[in-house]
């Protein structure tokens, strides 16, 4: 049975629910659909999908609800399977299983058995088109209406972009500035301004001051901006009280920054005094060699993986990912010299469109020879992946909501089958959903020769008939995979159940998914942030850890959620009265739980965290 999830934040105030529709009551049906997974076509996605109207519908304001599972044989399967039979047998048991795809015969003879019912219809094709048909013939009698979505069972693959470069860090070493400046009391920030040069990729910098009452130390917190007005760095007063007062502390904190360099150019450190006076700053930075090289990511990009390796031993290099916007995306920031690994990864999923920078800087540089190699792969979805699976998932949560079946069709030309089911069912009204609006004007008049068509071919569109019939304001979120294992079945399952719509995180240029990744950033520095910090880092924990108020990076938060609200804004899905219930389903892999993380003032965020579609599906139901 579907959990409701409600009732799970409460504050004096005001209660917030997960809502299934707006169906005032729930009914489970005594009947299991059960999917074989496919993971050389597409086959099994969208059959998937088009067996969602049959196990979550409403009818007469309440909703009906029956299992829909991938079978993999999964421990947690057969769980769900046995606590499923248990729980209708107060009823009399399982009456009806439904298989869809391709089974062995000794397999459905075991579940039959484990079942205690016969597998019946047992429903192949060889087409999605042709297995949805099936399926609305075989839970339909008749339908007026029919909701119809694009779909397409293969998809090629483009060739993955590579390339690699190599250089030579030697007469270099890292070097240290020394400067001053003072910061003004009236709590407005004081700016300290420096410049980088030129041949630097990554700043550690130090700014320190002597208080002249150590008892009742003089706090002051931090903004690093660099040249293109990106806030990178700060710290926070509750940190810095702790760190400056010797009650806590050996001896006072500075302000600290480590950071790679984002572009070139004038650097300002603001700091704010919070009370009157002026205090003498002491600063230092410590420029550490780098190379840069920039990559062109074109769109619908998979993956970017970036390798670096060295060939001096017992030295730390960092490596650092800054996107088109300019922003810190991703690092392998530099590890213990103990370990010597000579080898850093990034392994980016997502990468938005555009050009971006690899960084690579040795840490504590000396005039030696260091050899590096750089080389990277970028992968890319099939073209428009996305585009046919947000059509069939939010296809499937319209037909669930209108309690009709849901039919196929090719972006140009409708199936043989898809025809043949409407004219069985006497289908006189359809509804198109193409949100990304990739259909041809030939499909669209061939599907009015067949009945009166309603084309949903906007984002906008799409979600307003949803939100209209279900009155909830939830939304469902996952991403592509592009290897025939996507999650996008489950996830409209649970969309279905919420009368939610769903979409796809990448968006046009995955720009929500690098934001998603930058709020992880920071969560990779651990302990070995410098190799003065691995040495002490078992010493006092205010001293060492100055660090910690930035896990996670208050700025790529806000930057995450402003940008998500505008992704729903476009989509006609935000709703601005009141936090918005959101479902992610994707694994951690993915997309970082940081991302949920940072939606949590203005939503209430929740994860399916499965690695897999089957295991969605199993801990979904």
């Amino acid at each position: 049975m579907i959990p409701l999830l409600s009732g799970t934040l409460q504050t004096i105030s005001t209660i917030s629910e997960f809502k299934p529709s707006a169906s005032s009551s729930q009914v489970p049906l005594r009947r299991l659909t059960i999917v074989s997974p496919d993971s050389n076509s597409y086959i099994d996605d969208f059959a998937y999908m088009s067996a969602i109207p049959a196990s979550v519908f409403n009818h007469n304001d309440t909703q009906y609800i029956s299992p829909l599972i991938y079978t993999s044989g999964s421990d947690s399967e057969v769980w769900l399977l046995e606590d499923w039979v248990e729980y209708i047998d107060i009823d009399g048991g399982l009456t009806q299983v439904i298989a869809i795809g391709d089974y062995r015969e000794s397999t459905l003879t075991n579940l039959q058995y484990d079942l205690g019912c016969k597998i019946y219809p047992r429903i192949t094709g060889t087409s999605s088109a042709d297995i949805a048909a099936t399926i609305a013939v075989s839970e339909w009698r008749s339908s007026s209406t029919a909701v119809i979505a694009l779909s397409k069972d293969t998809f090629d693959s483009p060739n993955p972009i590579t390339g690699s470069v190599s250089h030579i860090f030697q007469n270099q070493a890292s070097q240290l500035s020394e400067f001053g400046g003072s910061v003004v009391g009236n709590l407005a920030p004081s700016s300290i301004t420096f410049t980088p040069p030129s041949w630097a990729g990554w700043i550690e910098g130090r700014f320190n001051w002597t208080d002249s009452d150590p008892l009742h130390p003089e706090i002051l917190t931090h903004e690093l901006i660099d040249p293109t007005g990106i806030i990178v760095d700060y710290s926070v007063y509750n940190q810095m009280y702790f760190s400056r007062n010797t009650g806590y502390v050996a001896s006072p904190v500075p302000l600290n920054f480590w950071v790679p360099i984002t572009s070139d150019g004038e650097w300002t450190m603001n700091i704010t005094r919070y009370s009157n006076d002026t205090t003498t700053m002491d600063c230092e930075v410590d420029y550490h060699p780098g190379f840069s090289q920039t990559v062109i990511v074109p769109s619908a990009a998979e993956w970017l993986n970036v390798t670096m390796s060295w060939n001096n031993v017992a030295t730390d290099l960092n490596l650092a990912l800054i996107d088109p916007t300019g922003r810190l995306a991703m690092w392998a920031p530099a590890g213990s010299i103990l370990s010597n690994p000579g080898h850093e990864t990034i392994d980016f999923p997502h990468p938005m469109e555009g050009e971006w920078t690899i960084v690579t800087a040795w840490n504590d540089a000396t005039e030696e020879q260091n050899n590096i190699e750089l080389s990277w792969e970028i992968s890319q979805l099939p073209s428009n992946l996305q585009a046919y699976l947000e059509s069939a998932a939010n296809a499937a949560v319209l037909a669930s909501q209108m309690n009709v079946p849901l039919l196929y069709v090719d972006a140009n030309q409708v199936p043989e089958k898809t025809e043949w089911a409407m004219n069985r069912l006497g289908v006189s009204s359809v509804i198109l959903v193409d949100p990304l609006n990739i259909q041809t004007s030939s499909l669209v008049t061939d599907i009015s020769a067949l009945a009166s068509v309603t084309n949903l071919n906007t984002y906008s569109s799409v979600s307003a008939n949803i939100i209209t019939l279900s009155e909830n304001p939830d939304i469902v979120v996952t991403v592509p995979k592009g290897d025939n294992n996507e999650f996008f079945g489950p996830a409209a399952y649970s969309a279905a159940v919420h009368g939610s719509p769903i979409f796809s995180l990448c968006g046009n240029d995955n720009q929500l998914t690098t934001r998603a990744q930058e709020t992880w950033a920071p969560y990779l520095i651990g302990p070995e942030i410098d190799n003065i910090y691995v040495i002490n880092k078992y010493e006092n924990r205010a001293e060492n850890g100055w660090y910690d108020e930035r896990i996670p990076n208050k700025f790529s938060m806000m930057k995450s959620v402003d940008d998500f609200e505008s992704f729903l804004t476009i989509r006609g899905a935000f709703n601005s009265t009141s936090p918005q219930p959101v479902v992610v389903v994707a694994p951690v892999s993915l997309l970082p739980i940081s991302f949920d993380r940072s939606l949590q003032c203005d939503f209430q965020p929740g994860r399916i965290p499965a690695e897999n579609p089957a295991d969605a599906s199993v801990l979904i139901n």
